[in-house]
């Protein structure tokens, strides 16, 4: 038997995607405060460092988004490689069996 645990890799599956869902809901909720910062000022130099968080903010968030759709797509396919494993141990139990 190849001795991994499909109910495991289930396990962990639903943990990533709950990890997932609740990265995904914080990013959603900061993503208005984060997109539009407050002006400090009403100069030339308050308004271009507004622009500066406004740029990193942007990149920060599509960054972390991109980080949230690699840990569900993880999820996916700790989920995909407990099928497999629950089916594989299945066909050597039966092969073992003979």
């Amino acid at each position: 038997m190849m001795d991994v645990d499909p109910i495991m890799l289930a396990a962990q599956s639903a943990s990533e995607a709950a990890g997932t869902a609740v990265q995904t809901g914080m990013l959603t909720g900061a993503a208005p405060a984060m997109a539009n910062p407050a002006t400090m000022g009403i100069d030339e130099v308050s308004v271009a460092i507004r622009a500066a968080i406004a740029a990193h903010s942007a990149n920060f968030l599509t960054e972390a988004g991109l980080g949230a759709a690699q840990r569900a797509a993880f999820a996916t396919q700790v989920g995909t490689s407990g099928v497999a494993y629950a089916v594989f141990n299945g066909l050597t139990a039966a092969e073992l069996a003979l």
